[in-house]
């Protein structure tokens, strides 16, 4: 994501902050999601594949044609 560990680190703990939940389990040498953490990012997952979701479907709503045609000729032309 071109972010640094610091910068990460900053953006976590921020997170952390406003939800007041610990959402990693820190160590020297690993991280870990708490149960909180996880259940967070499967919720999060969840709602940004909603939104993917919705965008294809208005794309693809654009790009077909939908509505009554109307087309405007001479009676001769019939």
């Amino acid at each position: 994501m071109d972010m640094s560990n610091a910068m990460c680190s900053k953006y976590v703990r921020g997170l952390e902050e406003e939800l007041g939940a610990r959402l990693l389990n820190r160590t020297t040498r690993q991280l870990n999601l708490t149960e909180v953490g996880s259940e967070y990012h499967r919720r999060v997952i969840d709602i940004l594949t909603d939104i993917e979701d919705a965008e294809q479907n208005v794309s693809e709503m654009q790009q077909q044609p939908t509505g009554t045609l109307r087309i405007l000729a001479p009676p001769s032309f019939g």
